[in-house]
C-alpha cells in the first residue's frame, strides 16, 4: 500500500498518474518527543503519516513525508514542560539542563516559531512546484495546528492553491485526546503495533508514570485504536474530496 502513495517512494510516470488521477498532496505534521517508555519518540508524525496513507489509497492523492523537524521545541513539548522534565530527562540518560530556555541556539520562542513558518511556506511552495491543485495538513502534534493554519491560510490567498488543515484528534467526534495515554498508545498499537512495548510501562500507579496525560496507557488496545484509525481515515477521505471540489475553474494551477 505504501508504495503505491507515497511520493518518494514512487518513480516519475508513478507520480504522474497518481497526481492526474487526483491532485492532493498529504502533509503530516510531526515532532521527536517523549510519549512514555512503552511508545516510539516519533509517535506523532508516525500517527498521521499511517492515517494519510490510508486516506490515499481509499481515496486518491499523494502522502508527502512527515515534516519531523523545524518547530519550536521551547515550549508545549514533553521534554521542556518544567513539571516533568527532570524524569523525562533521567529516562534519557540526559542532564534535565539539556532543555532548559535557551537551548535551541540562544533564539527566541518567537524566532524560533519564525523559522518553522518559513520552513512551512517552503513545503508548500515545493508541493505547489510539483503540479499539485490541494494540500491537506494533518497535524499529529497539537500545538503544530496554529501555525499550519496561519501559514496555509497566506498561502493560499497568495497562490491560489486551495489548503485544509486539520489536527487527526479533531477528525472524532468523542475522541479522547491524550499524550501517550490509553487513546493515543492504542492508536499506535492499530498503526504500527511492532513499535509498542506495554512491558516497559511500570507497575502500580497510573501517578508513577511519566509524561503520561489522560487515562492509562496499559489499558491501550489495537482495537480502541482501530476505532479512532477507521473513523479518521473516513473523515479525512471526505474532506480531502471537498477541498478538491473548492479549485478554481479556470484551470491554473500549473498542472500540464
Amino acid at each position: 500500500m505504501k508504495t503505491d502513495v507515497c511520493y518518494e517512494l514512487l518513480r516519475p510516470s508513478q507520480v504522474v498518474t497518481r497526481r492526474c488521477a487526483c491532485p492532493l498532496a498529504y502533509l503530516p505534521l510531526g515532532v521527536i518527543e517523549w510519549h512514555g517508555p512503552q511508545n516510539p519518540l516519533g509517535l506523532d508524525g508516525l500517527k498521521v503519516h499511517e492515517i494519510c496513507v490510508r486516506a490515499a489509497a481509499k481515496g486518491g492523492g499523494l502522502v508527502f513525508p512527515v515534516l519531523w523537524y523545524g518547530e519550536h521545541r521551547e515550549s508545549y513539548l514533553a521534554e521542556a514542560n518544567v513539571p516533568v522534565k527532570s524524569a523525562i530527562a533521567n529516562e534519557m540518560r540526559l542532564p534535565a539542563t539539556n532543555f532548559d530556555r535557551g537551548y535551541m541556539g540562544g533564539r527566541t520562542i518567537i524566532e524560533q516559531s519564525t523559522f518553522y513558518q518559513d520552513l512551512l511556506y517552503h513545503v508548500y511552495y515545493q508541493i505547489r512546484s510539483l503540479g499539485f491543485e490541494a494540500i491537506y495538513v494533518l497535524v499529529g502534534h497539537g500545538p503544530l495546528k496554529n501555525y499550519a493554519i496561519l501559514t496555509s491560510k497566506v498561502f493560499e490567498r497568495a497562490t491560489g492553491i486551495v489548503m485544509e488543515v486539520s489536527f487527526a484528534a479533531d477528525l472524532v467526534e468523542g475522541y479522547r485526546e491524550d499524550h501517550a495515554g490509553r487513546y493515543e498508545t492504542g492508536v499506535m498499537m492499530e498503526l504500527r503495533p511492532e513499535l509498542v512495548d506495554l512491558s516497559t510501562l511500570p507497575e502500580g500507579d497510573k501517578s508513577e508514570l511519566v509524561g503520561i496525560a489522560g487515562e492509562d496507557p496499559r489499558e491501550g488496545s489495537a482495537e480502541l485504536g482501530s476505532a479512532f484509525v477507521e473513523k479518521c481515515v473516513k473523515q479525512l477521505v471526505n474532506a480531502g474530496n471537498e477541498l478538491l471540489s473548492r479549485r478554481p475553474s479556470d484551470g491554473s494551477m500549473g498542472v500540464q
